[in-house]
């Protein structure tokens, strides 16, 4: 019963008396973007459809003026269609460039897993990431720039998963809800700020899905990715996609 207790509440920044507080991503001085879109108070309403969303680090927006693009506050679920995204810039955080270094951590539900489709990008047509990405059922996985197309066999979702994906120098990694990563060349140079969640900059194909949130930074430290994952996965009952010797497999991760 006291487990249940920390999954329900998870994502609070308070604490029970007598028990510890709750980890989120705005603990680590290595996020530079957090978009929660399970936080109401985050997202700029017009009736139930979301025109924008304000991290929780740097009150940075990422929002769309077009009606017909903008996703749905259902619930407390926000849902991307076929068309929807929200635009957002990343600039002077040194994410661009020969060898841009970074990772990328998002948490979303895939409608129908059996679509192809981009949830986030950002650069132009020839120079770009797209940083999470399904082709089918059974593949989960980064695409970039020139390069090719980096995938792990962790099966594409219609609930809750979180896939991670990381570039440095030496190479660019994918992993998802905390599997071993598969790794390949480091990514392409990547030429633009300007990016999208709901869809890549340099491709119009969008699977419909719902989202729980985005963490963009550099220079995590594996525990700090392990806890992100943890944050995640508990706030969203899916936990037991975690692998085993997780070290947030049998509890959240707390402060």
């Amino acid at each position: 019963m006291h487990r249940l207790s920390l999954s329900l509440s998870i994502g609070s920044k308070g604490s029970v008396a007598g028990t510890p507080a709750l980890w989120t991503p705005e603990d680590s001085a290595n996020v530079l973007r957090f978009w929660d879109f399970r936080d109401e108070a985050s997202l700029t309403l017009a009736g139930s459809s979301v025109t924008g969303i304000t991290d929780k680090i740097a009150s940075a927006l990422a929002s769309q003026a077009t009606a017909s693009l903008q996703p749905t506050l259902n619930g407390s679920d926000v849902e991307f269609g076929t068309d929807d995204y929200l635009d957002f810039v990343l600039s002077g955080l040194g994410l661009t460039g020969t060898t841009p270094q970074f990772q990328v951590i998002d948490c979303l539900s895939i409608v129908t897993p059996s679509t192809t489709g981009m949830f986030l990008g950002w650069g132009s047509n020839t120079a770009y990431g797209a940083f999470a990405y399904a082709t089918n059922t059974s593949v989960v996985g980064v695409d970039y720039g020139g390069g090719g197309f980096l995938s792990s066999t962790v099966a594409a979702s219609s609930t809750m998963q979180v896939i991670v994906g990381q570039n440095d120098a030496s190479a660019l990694s994918v992993s998802v809800n905390g599997s071993t990563p598969v790794t390949g060349t480091a990514l392409n140079p990547i030429d633009s700020t300007n990016g999208r969640i709901g869809a890549a900059v340099h491709w119009s194909a969008k699977t419909p899905h719902t989202r729980s949130g985005v963490v963009i930074g550099n220079n995590f430290t594996t525990d700090e990715i392990q806890k992100i994952e943890g944050f995640f996965l508990w706030r969203e009952g899916q936990q037991a996609k975690l692998p085993g010797g997780h070290p947030y497999k049998s509890a959240p991760p707390t402060v």
